[in-house]
């Protein structure tokens, strides 16, 4: 920033703009209040061939410096750099959209490398195989419990292919 550690102020115009060090909106303002100063200056020069007077450019950096005056160029910063950031954006779609196309890619890759592993199946397989016997024999007790018999059952279905032949 343009102030001094005892609270001096170099350039009011700037200080009045820029609001601190990462005010880029402030800083693109700054910019077009000086390409406006230019343009007042090369414009002045050029109609009356001479520099503009000390007084001229006063009433130049007051009608500037208005309120109103410095948050149009503030709004003007704004839109500036969010023009320049939607360019940007727009240049670099195709790579963004790439890199995520390219993470999400590797990133299953990776989960079916992971999911694939014997070393993991193996050991799931198991429970699993345990937990479906174990449920098998729980059903089975139950039903012996409720009264069904399982041996007429068994009868029945090892009669009734050789009937229906």
């Amino acid at each position: 920033m343009s102030r001094a550690d005892e609270g001096k102020i170099y350039n009011g115009v700037f200080e009045s703009f820029v609001l601190n060090e990462t005010d880029q909106e402030g800083l693109v303002a700054y910019a077009l209040y000086k390409r406006d100063k230019k343009d007042f200056l090369v414009a002045s020069l050029a109609k009356y061939g001479v520099d503009p007077t000390q007084d001229q450019i006063d009433a130049f950096l007051i009608a500037a410096m208005t309120e109103g005056q410095r948050q149009r160029y503030r709004a003007d910063g704004r839109r500036n750099l969010e023009a320049y950031a939607s360019k940007a954006v727009e240049r670099e779609r195709p790579l963004i959209a790439q890199a995520a196309i390219t993470e999400r890619i590797e990133s299953a890759a990776h989960k079916v490398e992971e999911a694939g592993r014997w070393q993991r199946q193996i050991p799931a397989g198991i429970v699993s195989a345990l937990i479906y016997a174990v449920l098998l024999v729980a059903i089975l007790l139950v039903l012996r419990y409720a009264g069904v018999d399982f041996e007429s059952i068994l009868d029945q279905i090892g009669r009734a292919p050789a009937a229906a032949i």
